[in-house]
């Protein structure tokens, strides 16, 4: 059996993303959620992690309560606790028959499909099984986002905890597997505040030591890139981020909230980084995101005033 997910048409290079709005966006009016709270984006100095959105970094420093709202979640086992990696199969399969999506972190030296020669703790996302195998979806070396297979006795090794492994000193809280399905009979609705106090947010975060917020993020992750290279998933973060707000864009253009011409400039700032990607000269590139950073700063000035009108 295995249960449905949707393709999203936003946050394309995110496993993370994708599994969560696939089952989110099975509910036609949840992509209104999405407007009108997944506008930020968060940068933690002493790891170098961009999160943005869904990102349970990010939720635990911003407001937006995606997974609360649109979840019913399922019981949590800590899998450390009760050091049961056997009892794992039957959990996973219960829960999948029960319509629940699975979420677990495992060592990605133990899922073949990975292919990581080292121990590497990831989040591994279950959506049905089959004979001796369950059916995953996430990154892989051909794909952003791809179903794969990992047999029952890979799943059991991942989670195994080996005691000469310094990996588990610093991830213990990973053993934990979490289940998910999506509420039903749940109607969103666009809200325009909201919106804009986002956009609000975004342009003037509140400033904080360890978790940039918004746009002063840009400036510690240019001033990595400097030193250490581009980092290319942050990259398609910062693209996946703006792509989302064109798609808001349109929506509020569509019922008249934004002038036709206000949605247009930003449609050409997307279309401008869509041709950074493909740029090899790294100094090019942050130079672009630079310019296309502050251009973005203005034409979503020139939103909240249009937003501003609506209220």
């Amino acid at each position: 059996m295995e249960l449905k997910l949707v393709k999203p048409n936003i946050m394309k290079h995110s496993e993370y993303h994708q599994f969560y709005l696939g089952i989110l966006l099975q509910n036609d009016s949840y992509i209104y959620e999405v407007y009108n709270k997944q506008i930020g984006i968060m940068y933690d100095t002493y790891t170098n992690k961009l999160s943005s959105m869904f990102d349970e970094e990010y939720n635990n420093y911003s407001d937006t309560g995606l997974l609360i709202e649109g979840f019913i979640l399922g019981k949590t086992y800590n899998l450390l606790e009760y050091n049961m990696p056997n009892e794992v199969i039957n959990i996973f399969i219960e829960h999948l028959e029960n319509k629940f999506y699975i979420k677990y972190t495992g060592d990605l030296y133990y899922i073949p499909k990975k292919h990581e020669n080292k121990h590497v703790w990831s989040d591994i996302y279950i959506i049905g099984y089959s004979n001796d195998v369950f059916y995953a979806v996430g990154k892989t070396p051909n794909s952003c986002f791809e179903k794969y297979e990992i047999s029952f006795e890979n799943i059991i090794e991942s989670i195994k905890k080996r005691y000469d492994s310094n990996i588990y000193s610093e991830y213990t809280y990973s053993l934990e597997i979490d289940f998910y399905k999506c509420r039903e009979n749940t109607k969103y609705d666009v809200n325009i505040e909201k919106i804009y106090q986002k956009i609000h947010d975004y342009l003037n975060p509140i400033k904080r030591i360890r978790y940039l917020l918004g746009v002063d993020i840009y400036k510690q992750i240019l001033s990595n890139w400097m030193r250490f290279g581009i980092d290319k998933n942050q990259l398609l973060y910062i693209y996946d981020r703006m792509c989302l707000m064109q798609t808001r864009l349109i929506y509020l253009n569509k019922f008249s909230y934004i002038a036709n011409k206000i949605e247009n400039q930003y449609r050409k700032l997307v279309s401008r980084f869509s041709l950074l990607l493909s740029q090899k000269n790294p100094r090019e590139i942050m130079d672009g995101i630079i310019r296309l950073i502050e251009e973005e700063k203005k034409v979503l000035s020139l939103v909240l005033d249009e937003l501003d009108k609506s209220f």
